[in-house]
């Protein structure tokens, strides 16, 4: 349970650094980040290897955020290019939380909404990302 508090703290953190746009923006969700040799990858203490703001608008989503280790990760997806699709609980790699893929340039990216310290409830939040995300990269 300490890690989790830990965790969510450092997540706070990390989100304020990169929500310019402020809290709640229309289009910008909270998310946990994985890659896919993490998302893959049998031990592991947490699913996710960093965190930070999805932005989705018209025709391209980004995302801004940082890994554990500090290091800021900047990710762009174009309409053209990427793919999007609900890849949804894998319990026995991954846990419980909920998770969306983008497939774009050969490489997949993983995301799941924020839901605090708890990972219950992420369900609802992660399909309204995932139909956020279809919407502007089809």
């Amino acid at each position: 349970m300490l890690f989790a508090i830990i965790g969510s703290w450092w997540r706070k953190a990390v989100y304020a650094r990169h929500e310019t746009r402020g809290p709640g923006a229309p289009g910008a969700f909270r998310v946990r980040y994985a890659s896919t040799a993490r998302f893959r990858k049998w031990l592991k203490m947490f699913p996710w290897e960093g965190c930070g703001i999805l932005r989705v608008s018209e025709e391209k989503a980004s995302f801004s955020g940082e890994f554990g280790s500090g290091h800021a990760v900047q990710l762009a997806f174009g309409r053209e290019e990427s793919t999007v699709e609900f890849a949804g609980v894998d319990f026995l790699h991954n846990g419980l939380p909920s998770w969306i893929r983008i497939r774009t340039g050969g490489e997949e990216h993983y995301f799941t909404p924020e839901t605090g310290i708890l990972l219950f409830g992420g369900k609802p939040k992660a399909h309204d990302l995932h139909e956020h995300l279809r919407k502007a990269l089809g």
